[in-house]
């Protein structure tokens, strides 16, 4: 009959260590994942802030009306912004899916670097502005959901 005899006063405290353990863990868990869409989130929205600079910059260039200094100085930060914006995205695109993005960061950087490289004649130059400005706003509507977490991250 003693065998059959159970300490409560030794298995209480085991039973209360894993309940807390499991309660660390799942916390744990969920705050990591938490924190990686924080994390996300604030990069994409770096990146839009950046696209939209990227699209006004573009405008200002195709303008007539702007000397050659401006030109240069605008041209420049384009490049730069543009960097940002393809380190920012292959980040992102490594990190989470994200429907779609993938093709449209890869049409807008084409158009992006055709500009950059001199691609482009200065009649095709404002058709390269309307694609950088149209293939912009569709990244820009495609992560802006991301940014403002109403949509949930699919991590890789």
């Amino acid at each position: 009959m003693d065998l059959c005899v159970v300490d409560w006063k030794a298995i209480t405290p085991i039973c209360a260590a894993l309940i807390a353990s499991g309660t660390a863990l799942y916390i744990s868990n969920k705050w990591n994942k938490q924190k990686g869409a924080e994390v996300l989130a604030g990069e994409i929205k770096n990146s839009i802030k950046d696209i939209l600079e990227i699209i006004k910059i573009v405008h200002n260039l195709s303008k007539n009306d702007i000397t050659s200094e401006q030109y240069s100085e605008y041209f420049n930060t384009f490049k730069s912004l543009c960097e940002s914006v393809l380190r920012s995205s292959s980040y992102i695109e490594t990190c989470v899916e994200i429907d779609g993005f993938k093709a449209q960061m890869d049409e807008f950087f084409k158009h992006c670097y055709e500009l950059i490289w001199g691609k482009s004649d200065v009649k095709s130059f404002s058709d390269k502005s309307k694609y950088i400005r149209m293939t912009g706003i569709t990244l820009i509507i495609t992560l802006t959901p991301y940014s403002i977490y109403q949509e949930k991250f699919k991590f890789r």
